[in-house]
This record gives structure tokens, C-alpha cells and sequence, in this order.
């Protein structure tokens, strides 16, 4: 199994659509078997597929020390990782009778069984960080992920002592780049508890790429010294204001051969459509006369 692969894509740069093959990560469904029975898919980068299944049941509760492990295979042409356990909880299948959907990038799951009796809280003191050395890590840490620099697509997740980086995984989902790192200290016999957990993230890659171009500036929030605030400059209020311009303006010509009539029968069509979509909960129940407000725009509103 490779983590990327050859894809057609279209490139966008400024005007110009162009179709070039390039470097994509790869995500594939990966199942998960215990103790013969079908327990979970995994959609993730094929790598490290016994560290993320012992990485995942770890986080869940069901996997407790190494010596339970029996046997453990991976096969990659059913796309498969089958595990033998021992020790299992007793309740380890009704475990699992509940299921969530968790955000993230993609769709994730977890099992929810409100067994608040399997979390621990970790009191176990590591090495004292000092500014500098919290940024040195970052900077290796943001140089070791070759499938992030080749495809731009996948998360990245380290386990440092506080001096040096011990372990690194990578994932399309940071949740599977988490959980195989996890995988990977336990089954080479390393404590997680006072250790640093690095893990990738778009928010201040985003903001610095803004602050660089001069449409935003950060400062620092005087209720709490860790953290920054971040303001659009005028130059940023500017790009805004006009981009927004124009999308109401091409709203403005893709609607404009529907007639009244048909600019309120679409406005109601898509009310509805959004009323089924929120739920019964937050239906809209018009008054006898009541009309809906209508948008400035001539185009409907689609989101509310």
C-alpha cells in the first residue's frame, strides 16, 4: 500500500485551469477485526496500520497492556488489520452500542458509553519548556513530514521528551496521525505520560500566510499573555468588502432572467429544503398573511 499516489488534478492559478498530474495522499477504508468479529473501518493513510489499530483501541479503552496482544496481522490486500486480544473488559461489546460522529477532517467515530471509569487523569510531571525550546521542536517538527511536502494533504503528530522528537506519524485524519502515534510508544514499551504531544494544525499556517500579505496583524490579548489577537488591517477590510461586492454581483446576473413569481417560488423551494435539513426543531412556521422577508439581493438566500 502507498500513502500517495499519481492523480489528475486541476491546477488553479489566478485565471489560468490547467489539468497536470501530481502527488495525492492516499486514503483507503481499513478494517479492523477483533477477536474474529468486525469491530470498526478506518478511512486513513495506509501506513502504520498496527500502530493505528493498537493506537485506536488504546484510546478507547479496550486495549489495557501489551501482554494482552496475541497475534496481530496486517493484510494489505484485504485491507485488513486482524487482531487477537486477551483480558478483554467484560462489557467490551456492549462498549460499542453507541456510536458518534465525530468532526474532524472527514467523518470520523467514536463509541460513546459515558465509561467515565476508564479515563485517568495523568499527574505525572515532565521536563520544564522554556519559550525557545518549544520552537525549536515546531521547526523540526515542521521539516520531518516528506508526504506533507510531496502532497500538501495529510496531518502530522510527534511525541517529544521535551529535548528531541522520539516518534513521528502522519495521516490524512490528525486523529489516525494521533492515534498511530500512540500505537507506536506502546507497543515499543514508552510511558506517554510526561511527554509532548506536537500535532499539525491550518489555523496559524493560514494566519501567517494573511499576516505576510499584509491583511491581518496579531497583538497580544492583555486578559491573557498566551494568547494573540488577530485583526483584519484596512488593507484586508478592503479585499473583503470587494470581494464580497462582487460576489453579490454575480449572484445579481445569475438570477436575473427569473421573474418575480419565480424568485419567490425558489425562495420558498429552498426555505423548505432548509427547514427539512435543520429539523423538525427549528421548522418555520409562517403566520396567515406573513411573507418571508426578501433578500436585498435578487438572488434567493441560501444560507440563513
Amino acid at each position: 500500500m502507498e500513502p500517495k499516489q499519481d492523480s489528475l488534478i486541476l491546477k488553479i492559478s489566478g485565471t489560468s485551469v490547467e489539468g497536470v498530474v501530481d502527488k495525492v495522499a492516499t486514503e483507503l477504508p481499513i478494517r479492523l477485526i477483533l477477536n474474529g468479529k468486525p469491530l470498526v473501518t478506518l478511512l486513513c493513510t495506509p501506513t502504520e496500520l498496527e500502530e493505528l489499530a493498537v493506537g485506536f483501541l488504546l484510546s478507547e479503552g479496550i486495549l489495557r497492556r501489551r501482554s494482552s496482544i496475541k497475534q496481530m496481522v496486517v493484510d494489505e490486500k484485504e485491507a485488513v488489520v486482524r487482531i487477537e486480544l486477551s483480558e478483554l473488559p467484560a462489557d467490551w461489546e456492549t462498549m460499542f452500542e453507541k456510536k458518534t460522529i465525530s468532526s474532524g477532517c472527514g467523518r470520523g467515530i467514536t463509541f460513546t458509553n459515558n465509561r467515565t471509569d476508564l479515563d485517568r487523569k495523568i499527574d505525572a510531571p515532565g521536563h520544564l519548556l522554556t519559550l525557545d525550546d518549544v520552537r525549536k521542536l515546531l521547526i523540526l517538527f515542521r521539516t520531518i513530514s516528506t508526504l506533507y511536502l510531496e502532497t500538501g494533504g495529510v496531518h502530522s503528530a510527534a511525541l517529544s521528551d521535551g529535548r528531541e522528537i522520539l516518534f513521528f506519524s502522519e495521516d490524512i485524519g490528525r486523529h489516525n496521525a494521533v492515534d498511530k502515534l500512540i500505537g507506536k510508544a506502546f507497543l515499543k514499551g514508552i510511558s506517554v505520560e510526561n511527554k509532548v504531544l506536537l500535532t499539525s494544525g491550518s489555523i496559524t499556517s493560514s494566519i501567517d500566510r494573511l499576516e505576510r500579505d499584509h491583511l491581518v496583524e496579531r497583538a497580544m490579548a492583555t486578559s491573557d499573555r498566551r494568547s494573540r489577537i488577530v485583526h483584519l488591517t484596512e488593507a484586508g477590510e478592503h479585499l473583503i468588502r470587494s470581494r464580497l461586492a462582487a460576489h453579490e454581483r454575480d449572484l445579481d446576473r445569475a438570477f436575473e432572467a427569473l421573474s418575480e413569481a419565480e424568485m419567490e417560488t425558489l425562495v420558498a423551494i429552498l426555505a423548505k429544503v432548509g427547514r427539512g435539513a435543520a429539523g423538525p426543531s427549528n421548522e418555520w412556521a409562517p403566520v396567515a398573511g406573513e411573507k418571508r422577508p426578501r433578500p436585498s439581493s435578487r438572488a434567493p438566500a441560501l444560507i440563513a
